[in-house]
């Protein structure tokens, strides 16, 4: 298979260009609001930095984009890491589509605020599987890391509640443990993403 680098990672050159073009601009999100995810591991007391050294291009996962099935049907992506150090994450054809187009101003009649939510939708699902890229099972790290990320970003730019968004809180911060009420179920709970909102949209 071939790819093609980008500034970020590297592309499946059957993904088409437009698509491309909107995936490189969720890694553009994901670098503007790095602080987010320093935070994040701050908060943990770990460095992050091979994290970072994934988001920012400095090593270059590669990307495909996909209709998933077996045990992936339905889902928004899965990802893996590799011998080589970078990694692998694919993400549903559908899902991404339909995120891109309402962007684009191509689906739906929705103003500024959902067509940027749904490219930081991308964008936080990008890091929950960039999770899986360098931990591989870390399941409990790539939610509340999603959940974290959702709701800062969206937070500070004051979106939270816009009907596309929805993640107006997040109570687990950091915390990955069940007896605070923050295990794997409850992270998954409480993350709400462009299927869940006021006006669910994206399917998969």
């Amino acid at each position: 298979m071939a790819y093609e680098t980008w500034d970020y990672c590297k592309f499946d050159t059957s993904i088409p260009d437009a698509t491309k073009e909107f995936l490189d601009d969720a890694f553009f999100q994901i670098n503007f609001f790095r602080w987010v995810i320093q935070e994040y591991f701050s908060r943990i007391e770990k460095s992050g930095s091979g994290f970072i050294q994934h988001i920012n291009g400095n090593t270059k996962v590669k990307i495909k984009v996909k209709s998933l099935s077996g045990l992936y049907a339905g889902a928004l992506g899965h990802a893996w890491p590799d011998g080589a150090g970078s990694g692998t994450i694919v993400l549903n054809v559908d899902y991404v589509n339909c995120c891109r187009n309402i962007y684009n101003g191509d689906r739906g009649d929705y103003d500024m605020a959902n067509r940027y939510g749904a490219l930081l939708e991308v964008a936080a699902v990008i890091v929950h599987e960039m999770n899986h890229v360098m931990w591989r099972l870390g399941e409990k790290r790539a939610w509340s890391m999603e959940g974290f990320f959702r709701h800062k970003v969206q937070d500070w730019l004051g979106i939270a509640d816009a009907d596309l968004c929805g993640q107006t809180n997040w109570t687990c911060g950091v915390s990955t443990k069940g007896s605070n009420g923050c295990g794997l179920s409850d992270l998954q709970r409480k993350v709400i993403d462009i299927q869940e909102g006021a006006d669910p949209q994206c399917f998969t």
